[in-house]
C-alpha cells in the first residue's frame, strides 16, 4: 500500500468566518458535518484533493495539516516516534471515516495519518470527485531549516522519493500513489520559520491575490514565476494560515 496525501486541514477559532472567506475566494461547497464540528471542503475539479475545517480551542494555535493514509496507523506511529516525530492525537476513530492521530515530525511540523476502514476502496469508488470546474488543492509543501534531515524522515516513514535533480535543488516528493497528491520539501533561510503549505491551482495568480486581499487576507512575498512549473504566490488568510495558489503558466514579473 502507498502512503498517499489524502486530506488537507485547517482549523480555526472561527471557522464559520474561514467558511465564507474561502467560498467567497475559490467557490469551494463546504458542508457541516455531525462530528468534532468539522467541515468537509469539496473543491471541485478532477485532479487533486478535498480537504477539511475545524473549530479548535482559543488555547490551540490554528494550524495547516494534511492527512497520510496508512495501512497499520499504529506500527505507523512507533516507527515515526522512533524517529524523532512525537504522537500529539493518538489514533482516534471516526465513524464511515477510519482512525486518526497526529504527530510533529522531527522539525515540527504537525502531520496528520490515517488509517481508512476496511470497506474504504468500495466507499470512495461511490463518492467520485465532483465533475465541476473548480480550484483544486493539487500540491503541498513543508518549508523547514533542516530539509535533508526531513528527507531522511519522510523516506524512511513513508518510503516517498525526494528528488533533488532540478535547478532550485527543491526536493520534489512522489509518494508512489495513485491517489492523492505529491508535494515538495523547501530548504528555508535567513531566519524563515518552518512552515506547512498547500497549492491551490487558479487561473490567475494575481487575480487570486487581489480577491483574497479584498476577503481580509495579507499577501506573503511576491508572486514568483518558476521555469517549467507555472507561477507561484501566497497569502495568509484571516486566521493567518499560509495558503499558496499556483497557475500553469510561467508570467512575467518585473523586478523588485
Amino acid at each position: 500500500m502507498a502512503n498517499a496525501v489524502v486530506h488537507w486541514e485547517l482549523s480555526s477559532h472561527d471557522a464559520e468566518r474561514l467558511h465564507r472567506f474561502y467560498t467567497c475566494l475559490f467557490d469551494w461547497r463546504i458542508e457541516k458535518q455531525s462530528f468534532m464540528d468539522y467541515r468537509a471542503v469539496f473543491t471541485g475539479g478532477k485532479r487533486g484533493i478535498d480537504g477539511g475545517m475545524m473549530d479548535v480551542e482559543d488555547s490551540t494555535p490554528p494550524y495547516v495539516t494534511f492527512y497520510v493514509s496508512v495501512e497499520d496507523l499504529r506500527a505507523s506511529l512507533s516507527k515515526a516516534e522512533s524517529m524523532g516525530a512525537k504522537t500529539v492525537i493518538p489514533p482516534t476513530p471516526i465513524p464511515n471515516v477510519g482512525t486518526f492521530a497526529q504527530i510533529t515530525d522531527p522539525e515540527g511540523h504537525l502531520i496528520g495519518l490515517i488509517e481508512p476502514p476496511p470497506d474504504w476502496d468500495e466507499q470512495a469508488g461511490s463518492q467520485a470527485r465532483e465533475e465541476r470546474d473548480g480550484n483544486p488543492v493539487v500540491h503541498w509543501e513543508i518549508g523547514t531549516a533542516n530539509a535533508k534531515r526531513l528527507h531522511g524522515f519522510y523516506t524512511a516513514l513513508f518510503d516517498w522519493q525526494v528528488d533533488t535533480n532540478n535547478p532550485h535543488g527543491y526536493g520534489v516528493v512522489h509518494t508512489g500513489a495513485t491517489d492523492g497528491i505529491d508535494g515538495g520539501i523547501f530548504q528555508t533561510g535567513n531566519g524563515t520559520p518552518n512552515y506547512l503549505t498547500f497549492y491551490v491551482q487558479v487561473d490567475d495568480v494575481r487575480a487570486a491575490l487581489s480577491k483574497a486581499q479584498s476577503l481580509g487576507a495579507t499577501t506573503v512575498g511576491a508572486v514568483t514565476p518558476v521555469p517549467g512549473v507555472g507561477t507561484v504566490a501566497h497569502f495568509a488568510d484571516p486566521d493567518g494560515h499560509l495558503v499558496s495558489v499556483i497557475q500553469d503558466e510561467v508570467i512575467e514579473v518585473e523586478p523588485a
